[in-house]
Parts: C-alpha cells; structure tokens; sequence
C-alpha cells in the first residue's frame, strides 16, 4: 500500500436498504435528499469513490433516470 489506499476490515460490499422500492421508479433527488442522509446519484459510467459510509445511499440509475439499484455504503 502506498499509504493513500484505505482498508476497512470486515465491511461489507453493500448494505441492504430500506429504499428498495425506488427502484422501477425515476430518480427523485428531493426525496433522496429529504432521507437526511449523505447521498450520491450514480447514472451510468459515473465515477464513485470506494469509501464505505454505512449511512450513505447509493442510487444507481440507468440512462432515463431510471433507478436501477438503491444500496448503503
């Protein structure tokens, strides 16, 4: 490691979430946002950093803004 790499033992590559039910439905980023949690909306090629944040939500949407994918982390 050059000391820039950062390790987080035993985290998981994805949490769960309750917000499973975006999915199927147009990204809303004020709904997102009213949630009061970190956030990142993640459209197709989008670049994300690898930092695990257990309270941040994960929205993934394809081309339309369609939410494809809602995790943690």
């Amino acid at each position: 490691m050059d000391g820039d790499d950062v390790v987080v033992p035993d985290a998981p590559a994805e949490m769960p979430c309750e917000f499973g039910h975006w999915v199927g439905a147009p990204v809303n980023e004020a709904a997102v946002k009213e949630m009061g949690r970190p956030y990142r909306i993640l459209p197709p090629g989008s670049m994300a950093t690898m930092d695990y944040s257990p309270a941040r939500i994960n929205v993934e949407t394809d081309e339309a803004g369609t939410v494809t994918k809602v995790s943690c982390g």
